[in-house]
């Protein structure tokens, strides 16, 4: 009996202890279930909001494929200038590349399209090395050397086109050379 009798006292100091607890955190563990709740939500909700946005631009960029299909340069153009500010890489890198393919006659055109993708600060590095790599095909034979290894960083032995950049900057200098 008195096993059961402290056993009664010690539960009902238990419960007493738990109100007296909830009493005095109860405004701090409700703001705290609520700020993480909230911040469940927000990540969600971005998360959506990026979804969506980059079906959007997928979308427009599929349209602006549509366009070139059916020979309307100007319309594809308009929408492909647009998506090269994007902030998802792949519809930046796919609408640079239609853009220069739809401008391979003028290398000015190219080099001003390249040089806005490079503008941007949110492309991820081998991004950048790619476009670089593609703007030092561009101006190959109107750039000097100095411009060519300066785009074509060599001494980066990370770089996923190391090969690709010493071979080219090798067919720069024999070019240069058999022109001399």
């Amino acid at each position: 009996m008195s096993q059961e009798f402290e056993n009664q006292i010690r539960e009902s100091v238990l419960n007493d202890k738990i109100i007296l607890f909830w009493k005095k955190y109860r405004l701090s563990i409700l703001i705290c279930l609520i700020f993480i709740v909230l911040t469940f939500l927000a990540y969600f909700s971005y998360e959506a909001f990026n979804k969506k946005k980059n079906s959007q631009e997928l979308y427009e960029y599929s349209i602006a494929i549509e366009k070139l299909k059916n020979k309307d340069l100007t319309g594809s153009t308009k929408i492909l200038k647009k998506l090269i500010h994007s902030n998802n890489d792949s519809i930046v890198l796919l609408s640079l590349n239609q853009l220069l393919i739809t401008s391979i006659n003028s290398k000015e055109e190219m080099i001003e399209y390249i040089n806005t993708v490079l503008a941007k600060n949110n492309l991820r590095k081998e991004n950048i090395d790619l476009i670089k790599l593609k703007k030092a095909i561009v101006v190959f034979d109107i750039e000097n050397e100095n411009v060519i290894n300066e785009l074509l960083d060599t001494k980066n032995k990370n770089s996923f086109f190391v090969k690709i950049q010493k071979s080219l900057i090798n067919d720069f200098l024999n070019s240069k050379n058999k022109t001399k």
